[in-house]
C-alpha cells in the first residue's frame, strides 16, 4: 500500500488473485485485500505501541507511518 504521501506499507504476503475460486471473482480477492490491510495496519500498531517506551519520540515518529 502506497499513501498519498508516498508512505509505504507492504503487505505480510503476497496475494495470487488467480488462486483457486479467487480467478475471475473480483469481489473476492478485493475482500483479501482489504482483510490483508487491516491485518498490516493491526500488526505495525502493534509494533509500534511496542517501540514507543523504548525509543525517543522524534525517531519514533519517523519509524512508522502516520
Amino acid at each position: 500500500m502506497i499513501s498519498a504521501e508516498k508512505e509505504e506499507v507492504l503487505f505480510l504476503k503476497d496475494i495470487d488473485v488467480n488462486e483457486g475460486e479467487k480467478k475471475g471473482n473480483v469481489e473476492i480477492w478485493m475482500l483479501e485485500i482489504e482483510a490483508y490491510m487491516i491485518a498490516c495496519l493491526k500488526k505495525l500498531a502493534k509494533d509500534s505501541l511496542t517501540s514507543y517506551p523504548k525509543t525517543p519520540r522524534t525517531d519514533w515518529s519517523k519509524m512508522y507511518p502516520g
